[in-house]
Protein backbone atom coordinates (compact mmCIF):
# COMPACT_ATOMS: atom_id res chain seq x y z
CA UNK A 1 0.00 0.00 0.00
CA UNK A 2 2.90 2.33 0.79
CA UNK A 3 4.41 1.75 -2.65
CA UNK A 4 1.07 2.23 -4.43
CA UNK A 5 0.36 5.45 -2.54
CA UNK A 6 3.85 6.77 -3.22
CA UNK A 7 3.39 6.20 -6.95
CA UNK A 8 -0.15 7.57 -7.25
CA UNK A 9 -0.42 10.43 -4.73
CA UNK A 10 1.25 13.78 -5.35
CA UNK A 11 3.47 15.03 -2.51
CA UNK A 12 3.26 11.69 -0.71
CA UNK A 13 6.90 11.96 0.41
CA UNK A 14 6.52 15.49 1.74
CA UNK A 15 7.76 16.19 5.26
CA UNK A 16 4.25 17.09 6.46
CA UNK A 17 2.75 13.85 5.17
CA UNK A 18 5.54 11.70 6.62
CA UNK A 19 5.12 13.40 10.03
CA UNK A 20 1.36 12.87 9.87
CA UNK A 21 1.83 9.19 9.03
CA UNK A 22 4.31 8.73 11.88
CA UNK A 23 1.97 10.43 14.36
CA UNK A 24 -1.05 8.45 13.24
CA UNK A 25 0.61 5.06 13.64
CA UNK A 26 2.58 5.78 16.82
CA UNK A 27 -0.39 5.20 19.13
CA UNK A 28 -1.32 1.95 17.40
CA UNK A 29 2.30 0.81 17.60
CA UNK A 30 2.50 1.50 21.34
CA UNK A 31 -0.74 -0.35 22.00
CA UNK A 32 0.34 -3.29 19.83
CA UNK A 33 3.67 -3.59 21.62
CA UNK A 34 2.10 -3.55 25.07
CA UNK A 35 -0.69 -5.91 24.01
CA UNK A 36 2.04 -8.39 23.12
CA UNK A 37 2.74 -8.82 26.84
CA UNK A 38 -0.91 -9.70 27.48
CA UNK A 39 -0.90 -12.21 24.66
CA UNK A 40 2.42 -13.66 25.79
CA UNK A 41 0.86 -14.37 29.18
CA UNK A 42 -2.02 -16.14 27.40
CA UNK A 43 -4.54 -13.40 28.22
CA UNK A 44 -5.91 -10.41 26.41
CA UNK A 45 -7.38 -7.03 27.25
CA UNK A 46 -10.61 -5.87 25.64
CA UNK A 47 -10.62 -2.57 27.52
CA UNK A 48 -7.58 -1.04 25.83
CA UNK A 49 -9.53 1.14 23.38
CA UNK A 50 -11.86 2.50 26.04
CA UNK A 51 -8.97 3.14 28.40
CA UNK A 52 -7.09 5.10 25.74
CA UNK A 53 -10.21 7.11 24.92
CA UNK A 54 -10.88 7.85 28.59
CA UNK A 55 -7.27 8.87 29.23
CA UNK A 56 -7.41 11.20 26.22
CA UNK A 57 -10.67 12.79 27.36
CA UNK A 58 -9.32 13.18 30.89
CA UNK A 59 -6.09 14.70 29.57
CA UNK A 60 -8.01 17.25 27.51
CA UNK A 61 -10.28 18.15 30.42
CA UNK A 62 -7.39 18.59 32.86
CA UNK A 63 -5.48 20.62 30.29
CA UNK A 64 -8.48 22.91 29.78
CA UNK A 65 -8.99 23.27 33.54
CA UNK A 66 -5.37 23.86 34.54
CA UNK A 67 -3.59 24.98 31.39
CA UNK A 68 -0.66 22.79 32.46
CA UNK A 69 0.38 20.10 29.98
CA UNK A 70 2.51 18.23 32.52
CA UNK A 71 -0.38 17.84 34.98
CA UNK A 72 -2.72 16.75 32.17
CA UNK A 73 -0.32 14.05 31.00
CA UNK A 74 0.25 12.84 34.56
CA UNK A 75 -3.53 12.63 35.09
CA UNK A 76 -3.99 10.59 31.91
CA UNK A 77 -1.13 8.24 32.81
CA UNK A 78 -2.49 7.85 36.34
CA UNK A 79 -5.97 7.02 35.03
CA UNK A 80 -4.58 4.40 32.64
CA UNK A 81 -2.42 2.95 35.42
CA UNK A 82 -5.34 2.70 37.84
CA UNK A 83 -7.54 1.03 35.25
CA UNK A 84 -4.77 -1.42 34.37
CA UNK A 85 -4.09 -2.14 38.03
CA UNK A 86 -7.77 -2.86 38.68
CA UNK A 87 -7.91 -5.19 35.69
CA UNK A 88 -4.77 -7.00 36.80
CA UNK A 89 -5.88 -7.27 40.42
CA UNK A 90 -9.30 -8.65 39.54
CA UNK A 91 -7.82 -11.19 37.14
CA UNK A 92 -4.90 -12.25 39.36
CA UNK A 93 -6.39 -12.16 42.85
CA UNK A 94 -10.11 -12.74 42.30
CA UNK A 95 -9.40 -15.29 39.54
CA UNK A 96 -12.05 -13.90 37.22
CA UNK A 97 -11.57 -14.70 33.54
CA UNK A 98 -9.69 -11.99 31.61
CA UNK A 99 -12.37 -11.80 28.94
CA UNK A 100 -15.14 -11.17 31.48
CA UNK A 101 -13.07 -8.71 33.50
CA UNK A 102 -11.84 -6.63 30.59
CA UNK A 103 -15.23 -6.67 28.88
CA UNK A 104 -16.79 -5.25 32.04
CA UNK A 105 -13.97 -2.75 32.43
CA UNK A 106 -14.39 -1.68 28.82
CA UNK A 107 -18.04 -0.82 29.40
CA UNK A 108 -17.39 0.86 32.76
CA UNK A 109 -14.57 3.02 31.39
CA UNK A 110 -16.54 3.92 28.27
CA UNK A 111 -19.47 5.03 30.43
CA UNK A 112 -17.15 6.92 32.74
CA UNK A 113 -15.70 8.74 29.74
CA UNK A 114 -19.18 9.84 28.67
CA UNK A 115 -20.05 10.94 32.20
CA UNK A 116 -16.82 12.88 32.76
CA UNK A 117 -17.01 14.63 29.40
CA UNK A 118 -20.76 15.30 29.67
CA UNK A 119 -21.44 13.21 26.58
Amino acid sequence: MFVTMSLTVDHFFSIENMLDLALSISQIGMVACTMMFCLASRDFDLSVGSTIAFAGVLCAMVLNATGNTFIAIIAALAAGSVIGFVNGAVIAYLRINAMITTLATMEIVRGLGFIVSHG
